[in-house]
Formats: structure tokens, C-alpha cells, sequence
């Protein structure tokens, strides 16, 4: 049994992102600098709302099946290549001490996955996966003191996913057929950027799959897979 090797699509996904996360967060850390303390009394309040906007770079995590294995077909390799996507959303954010904080984090993803086949004459095939996600991620946030007007934190947590093609009815025969709903872990690290007038979070988060999304049926294309799993690198630029 074969599967992808995620690590080195990180790898090669992490210095693209973590560019677009320094940008983001250059100009705002001036504020750190600034004598004058912003939102004193932030952090005192049990309840915060805010929302968000972010960008993602995704793919599928890939297990073939032993039909795959034992070469009973034509199908000499399957490869997920990634692709980005967008989200937006909102945060409901729960004060439970000083550093903890519970966070429910509702949104839609709009994202494109992609499974290439690669076939024993050389020819290959793509099949493409246009996605709505509704997501219902729920995290603990974990945050340094705060030092002027910024403070670094830890996140971490679950989320649930349903998925919406909206085009079932165009499918081809052989298309390989997912799971609706899904389910993964999330972990990752901001900063909270205190301005006068709300706080800035930019945020990078690791997003792994646990739930099998692929559907048995008779076609090649899914007898080839044993699992298919949902992966995400996400930048996300948080208002509260």
C-alpha cells in the first residue's frame, strides 16, 4: 500500500505561505512599537465577535487500494497536485481565563481539488473536484502576555466539513464519487495586533483530514483508491 508523501508538498507549499503571512503582518507589527497602549480592556470581556478572511493552499491525501497494488488495471500512478482556494467567515470568540480562549469559527471554502491518473501507455487523465465547503471548526486558543500591543498565541482543535458540488447531475459515469462530510484536526500560530479601533490577527493553520471522503463503485478510478483525505495550508487575517 502506497500513499503520497504529503511532507514534501508542505515543504515546498510552507515558504510560498509563510511569505504571504510576513507581508501581512509587517505594517502591523509598527503598532508594537507605539507608546500608546491600545484597548486597554480588550481582554476583559468574556465575548468577542469578528470575522475573517483567508487563503489556502489544499489537496487530497492520497491511500491506494490493493486493486491498485496488485496492478489488476491499466492505472500505473494517482497523484494529487495542490490548489488554492478562499474563505471567509466569521469568529465567536470565548474568554475562558487570561491565556485560554474557546473559539467557534463557522465558514465557507471555496477551493478546487484535483486526482491525476497516470496510465501504462503514458497517457493521463484529471479528474476535478470544484468545491462550497460549509465549515464548523471549534479551537482553543492559547495566548503569551501581552506586550504593548501584541501577543503571540497557539491554536488548535477540530472541525467538521460538508462539502456541495451542486453539479451531481453532470458527473460523468466513472467520476469518483465523495463523502459529503467530513471530519480533521487543525493546529497553528498567530499574533494579535492591537489597533485603536479593533484587533488584527494573522494566523497560519494546519488542516489534516481523518475521515475516508471516497465512495466505493465499480470504476477504476475509485478501485483504485483505499482513501481519500482533505489537507490544508490556510492564511487567515483575522478582524475582531
Amino acid at each position: 500500500m502506497y500513499t503520497t508523501n504529503l511532507r514534501h508538498k508542505l515543504h515546498l507549499h510552507w515558504r510560498k505561505i509563510s511569505l504571504l503571512f510576513l507581508i501581512g503582518t509587517l505594517g502591523s507589527y509598527n503598532a508594537q512599537s507605539q507608546k500608546v497602549f491600545n484597548l486597554p480592556y480588550y481582554d476583559d470581556k468574556i465575548l468577542h465577535f469578528g470575522f475573517y478572511l483567508a487563503l489556502n493552499s489544499n489537496a487530497f491525501g492520497v491511500t491506494q487500494s490493493q486493486y491498485f497494488v496488485d496492478k489488476n488495471d491499466s492505472i500505473t500512478s494517482i497523484s494529487a497536485p495542490w490548489a488554492g482556494g478562499a474563505m471567509l467567515g466569521f469568529v465567536v470568540s470565548v474568554r475562558l481565563n487570561e491565556y485560554l480562549d474557546l473559539r467557534i469559527l463557522p465558514g465557507v471554502t471555496f477551493t478546487e481539488r484535483t486526482l491525476d491518473y497516470k496510465f501504462v501507455n503514458n497517457t493521463k487523465e484529471t479528474q476535478k473536484f470544484n468545491f462550497t465547503y460549509v465549515e464548523l471548526p471549534f479551537m482553543m486558543k492559547y495566548k503569551s502576555r501581552r506586550r504593548g500591543n501584541a501577543r503571540m498565541y497557539l491554536i488548535g482543535g477540530g472541525k467538521m466539513s460538508v462539502a456541495a458540488t451542486g453539479k451531481k447531475k453532470d458527473l460523468k459515469p466513472d467520476q469518483v464519487r465523495l463523502d459529503n462530510l467530513s471530519f480533521g484536526v487543525e493546529y497553528g500560530f498567530g499574533f494579535d495586533i492591537y489597533n485603536e479601533m479593533f484587533k488584527f490577527a494573522p494566523e497560519i493553520r494546519f488542516s489534516h483530514g481523518f475521515s475516508n471522503m471516497a465512495l466505493a463503485d465499480q470504476y477504476v478510478y475509485s478501485k483504485s483508491l483505499q482513501s481519500l483525505s482533505l489537507h490544508t495550508i490556510t492564511l487567515y487575517f483575522n478582524f475582531e
